[in-house]
């Protein structure tokens, strides 16, 4: 009997130890910073799961963060992807051989602001490390960049390395996949205005089926502006945010008026002002009254032919004439 109970508990032990082993197979990082209130879906199915520090995150699990709230995703890999409150991510496909020095990952940023530090593979001559917004595909091999997701566009802000970026257009094939990585190997562009090279401390902006723009200069404000909006996402609420204004050099000007949208291929900026038109006010001109016309006199013709004025007064030839 003892001998049963004890083969038993040896077969339990092999099953859960088969799980954890299949469980950390299965992981492809590790959240390495929570802060608020952070879910997990799962595959990216519900029921969404509270997460903290160490725990696992799989391939197509999804990434949430709350309001006030941020992550920090480790990869096996050790590439890090910083997540801003109100932003939600997908880990769509992550495989990573250390022996071989093979990887090919590829992220979906649905919302919000996220910051990736790519450790960079010595033997991948193309982008092995690739993140898909709703308007834009960047791929690096090794590289630090910033995502800043508005509604209608993705910017990209590369601050170290060199970072591919073209538009995701709906109809992108794995023939499209495939040129964009060899134009990155060889850096060069085919003419098609759909992706563009960034050297370090460059930025684009991918508008909604529009191809990127041209790459303009990020300083060291821009980058130091977006390192904020990262902890605090106070630019607006994930995917529902509007672009901020840029200067000529592509820098953030912070603002509590209304939105700017830039316009793409252009450095200038479209101010959307709420303007309320107010009708000029009239001043009435003076005018001068119309003169006072003269009195008039009227006059009438007695019986007798003498004219008559006035009761008092009866005028004749000769001057007045007294009543007797």
């Amino acid at each position: 009997m003892k001998h049963l109970m004890f083969k038993s508990l040896l077969m339990v032990c092999a099953v859960l130890l088969t799980c954890a082993t299949a469980a950390n197979a299965a992981a492809v990082g590790r959240l390495t910073l929570v802060e608020g209130r952070v879910d997990l879906l799962k595959d990216g199915n519900l029921p969404a799961i509270a997460v903290k520090v160490d725990d696992a995150v799989g391939a197509r699990d999804v990434i949430r963060t709350k309001s006030m709230s941020r992550a920090q995703i480790t990869f096996i890999d050790n590439s890090t992807l910083t997540i801003s409150p109100e932003s939600r991510i997908a880990v769509e496909e992550f495989e990573f051989n250390a022996a071989q020095n093979k990887r090919s990952a590829v992220l979906k940023i649905f919302r919000g602001l996220a910051l990736a530090v790519v450790n960079k593979i010595i033997k991948a001559e193309e982008p092995d490390f690739v993140v898909k917004t709703h308007t834009a595909i960047v791929g690096v091999r090794g590289t630090e960049f910033g995502i800043r997701l508005s509604p209608n566009s993705s910017t990209i802000l590369n601050f170290k390395g060199v970072t591919q970026v073209g538009n995701i257009f709906p109809e992108v094939s794995r023939l499209f996949l495939k040129a964009f990585k060899v134009a990155y190997s060889f850096g060069w562009n085919n003419g098609s205005g759909r992706w563009v090279l960034l050297q370090a401390m460059q930025g684009t902006t991918v508008g909604l089926n529009l191809p990127p723009t041209k790459p303009f200069t990020i300083t060291q404000e821009d980058q130091t502006q977006f390192m904020h909006q990262l902890t605090t996402n106070t630019t607006g609420r994930g995917n529902a945010s509007q672009d901020l204004p840029k200067t000529a050099g592509g820098a953030y000007i912070p603002t509590s008026g209304p939105p700017a949208i830039t316009t793409p291929g252009t450095p200038s900026t479209l101010n959307l002002l709420t303007t309320v038109t107010v009708p000029p006010t009239l001043t009435p001109t003076p005018q001068t009254p119309p003169p006072t016309p003269a009195a008039t006199v009227l006059h009438s013709t007695t019986s007798t032919g003498i004219s008559t004025g006035s009761p008092s007064d009866i005028s004749s030839p000769s001057g007045s004439l007294s009543s007797p």
